[in-house]
Formats: C-alpha cells, structure tokens, sequence
C-alpha cells in the first residue's frame, strides 16, 4: 500500500511539472495579440494602456500617478468602469454599461474608423490631435484605404504588438529545443548508449553470411565502396563543350588550389557542386577535369 502511494504521488508530481510547462494564452498575461493586417495596426492589452499613459501624459498627468499593468489587468473579463466613482467592478453600473474591453478599446478603435471613412482630413486631423497623434505630411491626401492604415499604424504602432508579443512569450527555437526533446523523443540520450545498441545488434547478427540473423540485417545496404584516383590525367582541355559549366568551375578550381587566399579576404570555400543533366552529357568527365585542373584526387562511388 505505501509503494502504491509513492508511485501515485510521483505520478502527481509528474503531471504538476507538465503542466507548469504549459503555457495558457491569456490576454492579460500579454501572450494574445489583436491585429488586423489590412489595416495594417496591432496591438497586445498592455501596448493599449500604454497608449492610455502616453495620452494622460500628455495632458500633465503623471506616469506615477497612471499604473499601467493595473490598468491592463482590468482590460479583459466581466470588468466594467463606473463612471460615478471612477472605479472598477465586476458589476454594471447603474443603468448598464459595457465591458471595459468595448469601453476602452474597441470603441476607440471603431472612433478611429468612422474619423478617417465618415469625416473630412481636417476633422480627422483635429480629431487625432487630441490624443497627441500627427499623421505625415501629404498623408491626408490618400485614398481612404491607405489612409486608414496609415492612421492605425501610426496610433496603435504597426506591428509592435504582434513584435512585443513573440519576444516576450515565444522561445527561441534554442531554448525551446530541450523541452521539444523531452516531449517527443523516445531514444537514447548519450552516444555512449547508442554504441552500445549498435554492439548488442551487431552480437545479435552474428557477423552474418548466408541467410542467419546477420543477413537480415544488412538488407538494402549498398555494397558500393569509395576508390580514389589521385591523378586524374584530365582537364578541362579535354571537355568539348560545356563552355558556360566549364567557366563556373574555374572559380571553383581557384578555390581548390589556393583556399588561404580566399579565407584571407573572408571568402568561405563551398562544401560542394551539383551537377545535374541527362546521362551522357559529360557530368563525370568535367568531375575528373576539376580533380585534375586542381590537382586533387577524384572518389567514385
């Protein structure tokens, strides 16, 4: 009963560490952005009371005297404004009223649409003043559409939202990557297990011939080997043709024989050249040009 108990309660703990890693999207927690491509404007419940800050300050308020992570806290829920004491509560105030979201972010942004599609430059230009905004010079000449994403970029920050967002709350994949392993992979971890595994398959073959366990285990292996040809004998002199190939491969060539020139100017030598076409078309043939013209040995396979 007492190791039933134990395994039981690993079992919890386990579960706890698993789901500590889980993240919840929450708007509050800023890991949920809202955003509208079209219009080019995005933005996280924080970067808005930000945005609230920024216009008090400009009115003489304080930023002492405006806490905004406060104010992001009551952005999102059953949270409502009462206008008589100029609190919060999670009750309408008298009369009804809408959610402090509507109040404070989506009615502001509707007031940025209906500016710039209902009302004349001047006006919407008077009317972006209040809260501290100036378009560019010549941008209220635009059509409507680009003018209307000219304006919500330049009040809610084009994509600072979304940007802000993904720095904060998204790992990197380095960091991201243990994690990943934990849940996904099922193998060893350490290399000295994986040559161990290789030696108990390997005891298990028997070295196989014939039709034992070992031959089982070298089905679909290819039994090509690598030969080596220091001296080639052949060079480009030798290719009819291929005149386009045969110039690239003369960089190449450089690279081959003098890479301390290269690497000294910051160059990096390629790890390799495909060469691709029909059979028949010369591809090995200006292999064995390259080898020879660079003075190196040519492997086929």
């Amino acid at each position: 009963g007492g190791e039933k108990k134990e395994e039981g309660g690993e079992k919890k703990e386990e579960g706890k560490r698993e789901n500590s890693n889980v993240q919840i999207l929450d708007p509050v927690k800023g890991n949920v952005a809202f955003s509208s491509a079209i219009s080019g404007w995005s933005f996280t419940l924080e970067s808005f009371a930000l945005l609230y800050r920024d216009v008090y300050a400009s009115a003489g308020v304080a930023a002492a005297d405006f806490d905004h992570r406060q104010f992001t806290r009551r952005l999102w829920g059953d949270v409502y404004f009462q206008p008589q004491t100029r609190t919060f509560r999670r009750t309408a105030p008298p009369g009804g009223g809408a959610r402090s979201f509507v109040q404070f972010i989506l009615e502001p942004l509707y007031k940025v649409y209906s500016q710039v599609v209902g009302e004349s430059p001047l006006d919407l230009q008077r009317a972006l003043a209040t809260i501290g905004v100036h378009l560019r010079h010549g941008a209220l000449g635009l059509d409507t559409k680009p003018l209307l994403k000219e304006t919500c970029t330049t009040v809610f920050g084009g994509a600072a939202g979304v940007v802000d967002m993904l720095v904060r709350h998204v790992p990197s994949s380095r960091a991201a990557t243990a994690d990943k392993v934990r849940r996904h992979y099922t193998g060893p971890l350490n290399r000295g297990r994986r040559d161990e595994d290789k030696k108990e398959v390997d005891n298990e073959g028997g070295g196989g011939g014939g039709g034992g366990p070992g031959a089982a285990m070298d089905f679909g292996k290819s039994k090509s080997r690598f030969q080596e040809v220091p001296d080639t004998g052949v060079t480009f002199a030798d290719v009819a043709g291929c005149d386009g190939a045969k110039q690239e491969l003369r960089e190449l060539v450089d690279f081959l024989k003098s890479p301390r020139r290269f690497s000294d100017l910051g160059a990096k030598l390629p790890r390799g050249c495909l060469l691709s076409g029909p059979p028949g078309t010369g591809k090995t043939l200006l292999a064995r040009a390259v080898a020879g013209e660079a003075g190196g040995a040519f492997f086929s396979l």
